[in-house]
């Protein structure tokens, strides 16, 4: 079984259920992309609280072209999920590249309708093999959960999704046409006196960016275990200088989880 890595994670917010017993409402479905090592790749889809099925139009980038699955691509949403609010997920579908260029994005549009309004599409960028072991990569408990949980599940995957060449495409001319977000050199805040490294835990902060690159917000993802130290690592973060994602050689709005170490 091939190790899977994680491409992408967009999760988008989850209607509340309405007092029992009506049902809860739908919600935007969400999405995963796993790369595995052999070159394949998986969608997972996450749905509502309530089991349901939906549709989904998927196209996939290399720096060649773009590919896109001919047909919409209907999702049952059968089985339990690990994350928490997010219970019901699909069997992860195999996609497989016609190509011979790695695939560097894709974008997946649900065609589910919340709220009288179409849910939104995702872009997710793929990153390339050497950000695998990069530093910068965090892949958080719940993520690392359903991998080990989806990784039985792939290999009994149906026959595999395969996208067709979009005949109206052209090549992307830039030199770095997907890029995640980065930073420039963030500086490690000092511990506040009297606080002993000791008890102190990792924190991670993430900053969410425009597509210029200005931040838009700054929060804790997962704290130090002190609100001082805490709020010196957004203050830290705030410092730095970024550079925003980039989908298909344009800018976007996206974000970056910086790691603090404050146990040393």
């Amino acid at each position: 079984m091939p190790l899977l890595f994680l491409c992408g994670l967009l999760l988008l917010a989850g209607a509340q259920a309405k007092a029992a017993p009506a049902p809860a409402k739908l919600a935007c479905p969400s999405t995963v992309l796993l790369e595995s090592t052999n070159g394949k790749y998986y969608v997972i889809v996450f749905g509502s609280p309530v089991a349901t099925a939906s549709t989904f139009d998927m196209q996939f980038f290399s720096k060649g072209g773009a590919f896109h699955i001919s047909t919409p691509t209907a999702v049952p949403i059968l089985h339990a999920s690990a994350l928490a609010g997010r219970p019901f997920r699909s069997t992860p579908m195999l996609v497989s590249n016609p190509g011979s260029d790695p695939f560097l994005g894709a974008t997946i549009q649900s065609n589910v309708v919340h709220d009288n309004v179409r849910c939104a599409g995702e872009n997710i960028i793929i990153p390339s093999p050497d950000s695998f072991t990069s530093p910068d990569r965090h892949v958080d408990a719940q993520t690392a959960a359903l991998e080990d949980q989806v990784a039985g599940e792939t290999g009994a995957a149906a026959t595999a999704l395969v996208p067709v060449a979009a005949p109206s495409a052209t090549p992307l001319s830039c030199d770095v046409p997907f890029a995640d977000a980065t930073v420039d050199q963030v500086d490690t805040p000092g511990i506040p006196a009297g606080v002993s490294p000791g008890d102190l835990t990792d924190a991670a902060v993430k900053v969410d960016l425009a597509a210029t690159g200005s931040i838009t917000a700054a929060i804790v993802t997962e704290s130090s275990g002190n609100p001082d130290v805490d709020a010196a690592a957004i203050a830290s973060a705030r410092k730095a200088t970024y550079h925003p994602a980039i989908f298909a050689c344009q800018a976007q709005k996206s974000s970056h989880v910086i790691r603090f170490d404050f146990t040393k």
